[in-house]
């Protein structure tokens, strides 16, 4: 019988966490894979704008550590496949704190239900997985926010569902190009 140590136990319980090698996406969850990178492309311009504000040290830091996941995100989402030649752009114009405090929740939030409303539309469990991880993100993110904005932290027991055409409308107004 083997010993077990340790080391044993750990890669046992760990084995089934291991991230599965990159598969070249399908057209569906190319699709899909899209949609997340637009979400990210809506994130990375909010805290790039915002991080050009003087915000102050601890507000600057946390959302500094924002950006840095959006953009281990978007890594991610072209590992897996992802990748639109004609990506929209963004701006949101932000001149002060307090307009990204009101702003930034919003945005996050929009961002959870436009991946949650994904999800299903993934075919390989592999995307599917990789868009839950996201989704926690970001709603913890959106918390976040709300809480800096003074707003209540988790307002609701299930997050709204967003289709891309729903998504489309509210971020119109920060459509650049």
């Amino acid at each position: 019988m083997a010993r077990l140590t340790r080391r044993t136990f750990l890669a046992a319980m760990t084995a089934p966490l291991a991230v599965p090698a990159p598969a070249l996406a399908d057209e569906d969850d190319r699709a899909v894979l899209n949609f997340a990178l637009l979400l990210e492309d809506l994130q990375v311009t909010l805290y790039r704008e915002a991080l050009e504000l003087d915000l102050g040290f601890d507000l600057a830091g946390l959302l500094r550590t924002f950006a840095d996941h959006e953009h281990e995100h978007v890594e991610r989402l072209r590992a897996l496949g992802g990748g639109s030649a004609e990506p929209l752009r963004f701006a949101y114009g932000l001149e002060t704190r307090d307009e990204l405090l009101q702003l930034a929740p919003t945005v996050e939030d929009t961002v959870v239900g436009a991946y949650v409303g994904a999800i299903p539309g993934a075919a390989t469990p592999e995307v599917r997985a990789l868009l839950a991880g996201i989704v926690h993100t970001e709603a913890q993110q959106a918390s976040t926010l709300r809480m800096l904005a003074s707003e209540v932290a988790a307002p609701a027991a299930f997050d709204e569902v967003l289709s891309r055409t729903v998504l489309l409308d509210r971020v119109r107004p920060f459509i650049a190009t």
